[in-house]
């Protein structure tokens, strides 16, 4: 064919030329307006992603100081039970209170506690009892004062010490008036009852001694970041609320930093944190002292953080202030500006692209945030300052002493109302709590038998205490004492929160997200189990493997979360289709399995899967959408369980499903 004549191939070239402006000028609008949806997205996604950003931030940081109370009050519990031994068992020899620490194992749990020991205040008036008890708890003991000076009255003296990973030395008997740091602020305590803090680096008397001495020990006492002393009261007397003050328990503390470390575990990766304490003021206010033991985090300077979050907290009396802040990147939303732009210049078919970016960015926050909600289940309920119910018992199991908050425990009395410990005295320990612990009670006398006969170093059980109605867990861990008398020491601490957490989720643990029916992994294990008994009872067991037909078609068509509502709603026809005594799960996508145990005969099986098959003839209404969906049914049964596992089984099904799709689905074929 000849080519068209130059005139007419410019006329042809014009046509063309007319056709393509208004395609380019369309082109050029959707351009545009691509851009300006684009910039007013770009802008909304990082609104929403740094308040996002921020939320999650303030959930961590609450999570975070929630870990640094709980690590400070064991400081103070352990000092609280050393008090507690110390007042309620007079002339508390060294062997006794090194036992009870060793068996406490307080160095394991605090493990920044470098050693503990009690001081005692001696006043004029009483300087020949003071001394009578000090060697009546110890023959060998001799005061031994660190100047040549005598000091003036009170008087404080080093009664007890026990080392920890460092042995600072302390001499037992040494009389420490002249250590300022330390009577100033126990002046303090016997003034307002609280706990107190302080810190040798402040004390001019220690600083010469380590010049003048050179020695190691001292030099050991220097490097300890400060020490926390509690007040300890001899047992109340009849009509009045606390005892006479006896001395305090006290600990050098070293590493504070680990507190930090220790609450850090289990948070983000990015969350910085600095934790400082309040050395306490004297009576004469003393210029020189600071805050110590502040530990800087590793998400890079507090002052360039994005998000930070500060708390002032008191514990028994001393102050602490943590803060806790974030990189200073965290609220840099995700980089799905660019993303959102290069999907304007492809059109309006990239933009549903975009937005699907979008509702994933929103996915992929929100399942963060969850993740870190139900990791905080893994963790215990830390409460601020909880004072555990302790009881001294005889060598006979007989009540000698009780705190308020045993009372309480046992439901004798109203929190908050004056003690009523005097008719618990002389009461058999185990007789009182056998009509609060269910099933555990005998359980528990043969521990305490064990603990008081010296059998056994400690004894730790998890029981439940019941009052009215109500039920709560607890630990009571029995440790004893091996004085002249004998003796133990039972504390109880409530585990109830941890307990509920711990079975919600193993409950969690085996339901399908979606739609709560079993697992994959609960499935196998139910089909395991009745494997097993259908072998040791000789009976039999059924499996229904179920696919739906058409569901791709659904999910293209009308989008995932109509999908997901689908199989929602097909999870319950399947689960009202079968026997409240029969087991459903989801394997994953649009795959169910049925357990039928103990199966009674094969028709059994044939006629659950008919009563499936007839619970798909009705449609489904999803967000107002008519839907039709029909499935098919693989059936296997297995008649001797020998050597045959939950995998084995669940195949053969499967095998039996792709049958009936082949034959046109809506139907179920039976495993050979």
């Amino acid at each position: 064919m000849s080519e068209p004549a130059a005139p007419e191939r410019r006329a042809n070239a014009n046509k063309v030329g007319q056709k393509r402006g208004p395609a380019v000028v369309l082109a050029a609008i959707t351009f545009v307006v691509a851009l300006v949806l684009t910039a007013t997205l770009s802008v909304s996604v990082r609104r929403t992603a740094r308040d996002d950003a921020e939320a999650q931030f303030r959930q961590t940081a609450a999570q975070t100081a929630a870990g640094v109370r709980g690590e400070i009050s064991k400081y103070f519990t352990s000092l609280d039970d050393l008090g507690a031994l110390v007042g309620s068992v007079p002339a508390v020899t060294p062997r006794q209170f090194e036992d009870y620490v060793r068996s406490a194992k307080v160095f394991d749990r605090v493990p920044s506690i470098v050693g503990v020991l009690y001081l005692q205040r001696a006043d004029e008036a009483s300087s020949d009892q003071f001394i009578a008890q000090a060697r009546a708890a110890n023959p060998n003991w001799q005061p031994l004062f660190l100047t040549a000076d005598q000091p003036s009255w009170p008087r404080y003296f080093l009664m007890q010490y026990v080392p920890g990973q460092t042995n600072l030395r302390l001499p037992v008997g040494a009389e420490i008036s002249s250590i300022k740091a330390i009577t100033d602020v126990l002046a303090v305590s016997a003034q307002t009852g609280k706990g107190v803090v302080g810190s040798f680096q402040h004390d001019p008397f220690v600083q010469k001694l380590a010049e003048d001495m050179k020695q190691v020990p001292v030099q050991d006492l220097l490097d300890v970041d400060f020490f926390i002393g509690v007040p300890v009261y001899a047992p109340p007397a009849a009509g009045t609320p606390t005892g006479e003050p006896l001395g305090w328990t006290a600990a050098p503390i070293a590493r504070f930093q680990d507190v930090v470390t220790q609450a850090a575990r289990g948070t983000p990766q990015g969350i910085g944190m600095s934790m400082t304490v309040n050395l306490t003021e004297s009576l004469a206010t003393r210029d020189d002292l600071s805050r110590v033991a502040q530990l800087e985090g590793t998400a890079g300077p507090r002052d360039r953080a994005a998000f930070r979050q500060d708390e002032t907290f008191e514990t028994d009396g001393v102050t602490f202030n943590l803060s806790v802040w974030s990189t200073a990147d965290a609220a840099d939303p995700p980089n799905t500006v660019a993303i959102v732009l290069l999907a304007g210049l492809l059109g309006s078919v990239l933009a549903a692209f975009v937005m699907y970016l979008r509702i994933r960015s929103h996915d992929r926050e929100r399942a963060f945030a969850a993740e870190v909600a139900d990791r905080s289940l893994f963790q215990r309920e830390i409460v601020d300052s909880v004072t555990s119910a302790m009881v001294v018992l005889d060598a006979n199991g007989a009540i000698v002493e009780a705190n308020p908050a045993w009372s309480e425990l046992l439901g004798f009395r109203a929190a908050g109302t004056s003690p009523e410990l005097a008719t618990d005295r002389g009461l058999d320990y185990v007789g009182v709590m056998r009509g609060h612990v269910p099933g555990g009670a005998d359980a528990l006398a043969a521990g305490v038998r064990r603990v008081l006969a010296d059998e056994e170093g400690a004894v730790e059980l998890d029981l439940p205490l019941e009052h009215g109605r109500v039920r709560r867990w607890y630990t009571v861990r029995a440790t004893p004492l091996r004085g002249v008398h004998g003796g133990a020491v039972v504390v109880h601490t409530d585990i109830t929160e941890r307990k509920r957490s711990h079975d919600e989720l193993e409950f969690k643990a085996s339901r399908d997200n979606l739609t709560g029916l079993l697992n994959r992994a609960a499935l196998e294990t139910e089909v395991d189990e009745a494997l097993r008994r259908a072998r040791a009872d000789g009976t039999s067991a059924g499996v229904l493997f179920i696919d739906l037909d058409g569901f791709k078609q659904i999910n293209d068509a009308y989008g995932h979360a109509v999908g997901d509502e689908v199989l929602r709603t097909v999870s319950t026809r399947i689960s009202s289709a079968v026997r409240t005594t029969d087991r459903v799960g989801r394997l994953g996508g649009d795959e169910f399995v049925v357990l039928i145990a103990p199966l009674v005969s094969d028709g059994a099986a044939h006629t659950t899967a008919e009563r499936i098959l007839r619970a798909f003839e009705e449609p489904l209404m999803v967000d107002e959408h008519l839907l039709s969906i029909a499935a098919s049914v693989g059936v296997a049964v297995v008649d001797s369980p020998l050597d045959v596992s939950s995998a084995d089984v669940i195949e053969r099904a499967d095998e039996a499903m792709y049958r009936a799709k082949e034959e046109g689905g809506s139907r179920f074929e039976i495993s050979p």
